[in-house]
């Protein structure tokens, strides 16, 4: 309660407590190197019991905080499938998503146990199999899992059990721009935006709209088309914040006559993730 965790790239986890304007650190070092499983953190999630969990470059770890010496316990150790990123499923209790260089995988965080998801054509492409994001949509009393990869973009219908991936095509239209897919969502209007690292897509049920090109929203979005974008989220008040190489960019209370506006104290930050807090907050 109260709290902010931050990962961080090689100087592990901090803690920020807001009640009392406090910065809590922890990192491997030489005096303590098991105390994290690595120091590059990718993602921090709390589960509906309050837990913390943490994903690293070697595994995952649990926040443990009455073990004030030792307050990580190691859940998952290995340094040949770095963990990416961590969902909670609002699909199916107890679980959480966890996207890895190997895979996309169902963790119980209740039970500690992990299973593997097939992705359909994993082998269609090199790190097809890698996941970096998943967002999960209802559609017409149907669960849809939506998995961005760095091979394309996964559906995986829940419901049915129909599951197809959506690439780049190397000549001709493509209904996405990219096959190396950062991060996704599905906006409180039922479209999902992929973040990749040449644009934009977006996707109005039938079919992904390429930002550049087709969208209403071209003519605000045309410069970010071929840009490196990392992060996409939105806010309460409808707004979408896009997180790119050249900073912050963000549509405001998205209509059709939405203007795209640029962060202009931003422009020189590389921004890797987002996060909507309470209040139209943005981290």
């Amino acid at each position: 309660k109260n709290n902010i965790w931050f990962g961080t790239y090689r100087n592990g986890l901090y803690r920020f407590n807001t009640a009392q304007n406090k910065f809590d650190h922890w990192q491997n070092t030489s005096d303590n190197p098991n105390l994290l499983s690595a120091n590059f953190i990718t993602s921090v999630i709390e589960d509906q019991n309050s837990n913390i969990w943490i994903a690293t470059y070697a595994g995952l770890d649990k926040f443990i905080p009455q073990q004030t010496d030792k307050p990580f316990k190691r859940i998952i150790s290995d340094f040949n499938n770095p963990i990416w990123y961590l969902t909670k499923s609002s699909f199916i209790e107890n679980t959480i998503w966890m996207g890895a260089l190997n895979g996309l995988f169902n963790f119980d965080p209740v039970n500690e146990k992990l299973l593997k998801i097939s992705l359909p054509e994993k082998d269609a492409l090199q790190f097809a199999n890698s996941v970096s994001s998943v967002a999960e949509e209802h559609y017409r009393n149907e669960k849809i899992l939506w998995v961005g990869t760095f091979g394309g973009l996964v559906q995986i219908n829940l419901t049915t059990g129909l599951e197809k991936r959506l690439k780049k095509k190397k000549k001709g239209d493509s209904e996405i721009v990219s096959n190396q897919i950062h991060d996704l969502i599905v906006d409180r209007s039922g479209v999902v935006w992929l973040a990749t690292e040449n644009g934009l897509n977006s996707q109005k049920r039938s079919k992904f709209n390429l930002v550049a090109s087709e969208n209403k929203l071209s003519d605000i979005l045309q410069h970010l088309s071929g840009k490196n974008v990392r992060a996409v989220t939105q806010t309460t008040d409808k707004s979408i914040w896009f997180g790119t190489d050249a900073g912050l960019f963000g549509i405001n209370n998205k209509t059709e006559n939405s203007s795209l506006n640029q962060n202009s104290e931003l422009q020189s930050l590389n921004i890797w993730s987002l996060l909507s807090g309470s209040s139209n907050n943005l981290w």
